[in-house]
């Protein structure tokens, strides 16, 4: 099954995914607004169904949609509807060209979902590339990456599905980097990386590396366990969740690893 074929089947359990992934939601959200005011305009390439494009736009953040999915653009346009958010496009887009989108257009792009897909490192470049062409000058990139260590922390949280996982948990923890085979049953074709090599794969891509952190800090194993606390206690744990989460055990206690690099130049 191709990558939109995968995820066209799937629209409505991404969009519920982040509501149990809510660490790495709301650790992200952070790190998004914490570089990007309310002012800014914003691309969500590789959006999905629209979850951290519509949070955003209904803060007024200007925010446009482009995903490779038909089904996941289509969501995201009904949702915004039924949700009174205005997003100012939602289309379907290859994030390693982006021919409709001007240059220098952006202020922030998030780029939270293609690189894991793109298992070609000049794939990933050239998603990279039209990352730094739209954005403008001083306009911060938003990046994620799964760890080889994610099927190790996603075994835990779902030991129900220890059995099935275990092959692919020997084989990906921990190495430099991990293709994942569709055919085995594990997710799409995907690209699983090493935390200490996720900087070299912006070496010459003319960024500066701002934050590499953990989306869930030092908890992933504890993510879904964690809901069931009061609300007070899920807020103190994710201030300590954000406040760790840049730190070299985060990164390793993490599934999602986002590098936040900055476009030299200084804004106009």
């Amino acid at each position: 099954m191709s990558i939109a074929g995968y995820y066209d089947a799937r629209v409505q359990e991404e969009w519920e995914r982040l509501e149990a992934s809510w660490l790495e939601f709301a650790i992200t959200q952070h790190f998004i607004r914490a570089k990007l005011s309310p002012e800014s305009r914003i691309l969500d390439l590789g959006g999905g169904p629209g979850r951290h494009a519509m949070a955003l736009a209904k803060d007024g953040y200007s925010v446009d949609l482009v995903d490779l999915a038909p089904a996941n653009v289509n969501f995201a346009r009904q949702k915004a509807a039924e949700c009174g958010v205005r997003l100012g496009f939602a289309i379907t887009g290859d994030a390693r060209a982006l021919p409709s989108i001007e240059s220098e257009s952006y202020d922030g792009v998030l780029v939270l979902g293609p690189l894991y897909h793109l298992t070609e490192r000049e794939d990933r470049n050239r998603c990279i590339d039209e990352v730094r062409r739209v954005l403008k000058p001083g306009g911060f990139g938003f990046f994620a990456f799964i760890s080889t260590y994610a099927s190790a922390h996603y075994a835990v949280k779902h030991m129900e599905q220890l059995p099935a996982l275990m092959p692919l948990l020997r084989e990906a923890s921990g190495r430099e980097s991990y293709i994942v085979d569709p055919a085995k049953g594990h997710f799409t074709k995907a690209f699983y990386i090493h935390p200490s090599l996720i900087a070299e794969e912006f070496e010459g891509c003319g960024f500066q590396r701002v934050s590499l952190f953990g989306a869930e800090s030092l908890f992933a194993q504890s993510e879904l366990r964690l809901l069931s606390q009061s609300p007070e206690t899920r807020s103190e744990l994710l201030a300590f969740a954000i406040a760790q989460a840049e730190d070299m055990a985060a990164l390793y206690n993490s599934e999602h690893i986002v590098f936040v690099g900055r476009k030299p130049g200084s804004a106009a």
